[in-house]
């Protein structure tokens, strides 16, 4: 599950498609102990809809750097809204350093696999061209060796 906070820098009307930058800090806890996530994520909205490529560095369990799409909607046409979101990409770890990590059930893979990552928010208007998205415990985060 994960906590975070976003900022979004957008451009332009609200009636056209323009580009906007989503750069996220996050909170990452599940079955192991509360690790960092950090992301920037940059593409497209048109109205309610977002869509963009992101990367990101996480923490949970070994050190990774997620590449994935990204897919929002805002619930309403307005400056705070309600969002749903769902990502989906590849996660790469980070240079195994030639350690073997050991967890409670065997030895922890050290190879890519699917990332996934699915939550509601909450969007938030903090400047004239800045957003703050709240994502409270509600995401799910899907690793997935191949």
């Amino acid at each position: 599950m994960q906590s975070g906070l976003g900022f979004a820098q957008k451009t332009g009307n609200k009636k056209s498609i323009r580009f906007q930058s989503i750069n996220q800090v996050g909170v990452l806890a599940g079955s192991s102990e509360a690790n960092l996530q950090v992301q920037t994520i940059n593409g497209i909205k048109y109205k309610t809809w977002f869509t963009g490529l992101g990367i990101g560095l996480d923490y949970y369990y070994l050190r990774s750097i997620p590449v994935f799409l990204d897919v929002r909607k805002n619930i309403f046409n307005k400056s705070k809204t309600p969002f749903i979101y769902i990502d989906g990409g590849y996660n790469i770890p980070w240079k195994n350093d030639g350690k073997i990590n050991f967890r409670w059930d065997g030895v922890l893979e050290t190879e890519g696999g699917f990332y996934g990552e699915l939550g509601v928010g909450y969007k938030i208007p903090v400047l004239k061209k800045c957003n703050c998205y709240l994502v409270p415990v509600t995401a799910i985060n899907i690793y997935r060796k191949q």
